[in-house]
């Protein structure tokens, strides 16, 4: 084993007398509170898969994370950790990447996928090893996809050759890559070491865990992170908050044919909040193809507009507000960011320090989002209720039946949101209507009922939708809902889900039925994008 290690430090023998090794072992264990048990696997012959009767015992019923280790022959310089989606995968990621610090070598994360799986579950699968090689201390770590073949442990043993030790999981779930392999073969062919983990919890079991609520931790929710953009009207003392953080702060204004009301939402934004005091770094213009003149109107006040359809387009693109906010997270540089409706037609300043505000002076919030009172536009006359309609009938009945934790948001649906990137990057985005929902449901998921708040913005005037439109942002929200459900394990649908729908139109005097087609895409988290962990790393 000491090639695994340069140093052992506080070593103590424990000698225990007992018929049954395995037993003995996992006493040891309990009364000693250790973290990671380590076997040893001698020399196994051709063919043989099993680890002898003790190591073996010890996969079998884990009484702590375990590795059985058959160790290499000689100084480890690279570490390969051949990733199948497994519940495993973060121990041996985990694992690997200590071995490899600690032996100043080069660790290679290879992850292997069935090429038909659809990219939805393979950013899922993805997402736990690409969070920790974030966060790992050494700078040499390769990253690599093997899309499954006809000889799957062939080329596992081949890459396996290229290094001294090779750590994986004990085995994966049907969404991985099957490999039954033959362990003392990978040892002979590839001439390494290899581990063998597997935890007492497994990953699966992690991710199906949620936190518990109860109505009176929502009712406690809603008067601790309940806010009023005029808390935080005194911009002085906002700015001196961000400089004591030392961070910055994006607008980002996704915005699609706004040439009437953008003009005037970036000149009151600009004038109050760059100008007068630097509490906005920057206003960008992320545009979805506006055919009026929303591009030239923001470019004429010297703000930056990008087509989102122009922002990574090697991952191609989606029509949606969703997809406009995901891919802004390319293009904004602020630690803080802060996206608005570009359709409101009474700006105030307070639209962004009301959301600001609390995510600057409450270091536990990641995330805050707008609530208003809403008029509705009927003819010629305004009336000061009725606005939000998809939200009252809808998307709150809807939160308050399968995610009751989020009932306490007032306006879940609202388009003025901030929150923290570091945060914001780990959750999956809608590209469509859905966008405003999920986010409430995977941050929660994320981070944490506490971690979010809500803040009152005053009164706010936005154009009005037309029933028809606000028909197919419902059946959109319907399936991200449905979506999450199936995450979490509330809801197991019979059947798939239908993406098209059919809406009643009334044409000379006639009914008809149009069909549109209604499909929210699932964006992974941002962070798990190679081109923005480049882009990220030339901010720093």
């Amino acid at each position: 084993m000491e090639a695994l290690r340069p140093s052992v430090p506080d070593v103590r023998a424990a000698v225990r007398v007992g018929w049954d090794v395995y037993a003995e072992i996992a006493a040891v264990v309990r009364e000693e509170g250790c973290d990671l048990l380590l076997c040893g696997w001698g020399a196994p012959r051709r063919g043989e898969r099993e680890f002898g009767p003790v190591a073996q015992a010890v996969l079998d019923g884990p009484p702590c994370d375990v590795a059985v280790v058959h160790p290499p022959a000689g100084p480890v310089r690279r570490v390969l950790v051949p990733v199948r989606g497994g519940p495993y995968a973060e121990l041996a990621i985990g694992l690997g990447g200590d071995l490899a610090v600690q032996n100043g070598a080069e660790l290679t994360v290879m992850h292997i996928f069935r090429a038909d799986i659809p990219e939805r579950l393979r950013w899922v699968e993805e997402a736990p090893y690409v969070a920790l090689m974030e966060r790992l201390e050494s700078g040499r770590s390769v990253f690599k996809r093997l899309a499954a073949g006809a000889d799957v442990q062939g080329a596992l043993v081949e890459e396996a050759g290229r290094h001294d030790l090779v750590v994986m999981g004990a085995h994966g779930p049907a969404t991985a890559v099957p490999v039954a392999l033959d362990f003392a073969h990978l040892c002979d062919r590839a001439g390494c070491g290899v581990a063998v983990v597997k935890t007492r919890q497994p990953l699966a079991d992690w991710l199906l865990a949620r936190p518990s609520w109860t109505p009176a931790s929502v009712d406690k929710w809603f008067a601790e992170n309940t806010f009023d953009a005029e808390e935080f009207a005194d911009l002085e003392r906002l700015v001196g908050f961000k400089q004591r953080l030392g961070v910055t702060i994006s607008l980002g204004l996704p915005a699609l044919n706004e040439a009437e009301t953008i003009g005037p939402l970036i000149e009151c934004l600009r004038s109050a909040l760059c100008d007068a005091v630097p509490l906005l770094d920057e206003i960008v213009v992320i545009d979805s193809g506006s055919e009026d003149r929303t591009r030239d109107v923001a470019r004429a006040l010297g703000v930056p507009v990008y087509l989102h359809r122009g922002i990574l387009p090697q991952l191609g693109t989606h029509r949606g507000k969703g997809e406009a906010l995901w891919k802004s997270f390319s293009v904004l540089r602020g630690d803080l960011i802060v996206w608005l409706d570009t359709d409101i037609r009474n700006p105030h300043p307070r639209l962004v320090y009301g959301l600001v505000g609390p995510l600057l002076a409450h270091s536990r919030l990641k995330y805050v989002k707008g609530y208003y009172s809403r008029p509705v536009q009927v003819g010629d006359h305004l009336y000061e209720s009725g606005g939000g309609r998809v939200t009252e009938l809808a998307a709150r009945p809807l939160l308050n039946l399968f995610f009751p934790e989020l009932s306490g948001f007032i306006q879940p649906l609202a388009g003025q949101y901030a929150g923290w990137r570091d945060a914001l990057e780990q959750v999956p985005f809608f590209t469509g209507y859905g966008v405003e929902v999920g986010l409430l449901i995977d941050l929660m998921d994320r981070f944490g009922l506490q971690a979010l708040g809500q803040v009152n913005l005053g009164r706010l005037v936005h154009r009005n939708s037309p029933l028809p439109h606000l028909s197919t942002m419902s059946f959109a929200i319907l399936q991200v809902i449905v979506n999450r459900l199936e995450a979490w394990g509330r809801l197991r649908p019979l059947a798939p889900l239908h993406k098209t729908m059919k809406l009643i139109r009334w044409e000379d005097g006639q009914l008809a039925l149009d069909v549109r087609e209604i499909a929210e895409v699932e964006r992974p988290p941002m962070v798990m994008v190679p081109e923005y962990r480049q882009r990220a790393r030339g901010r720093e």
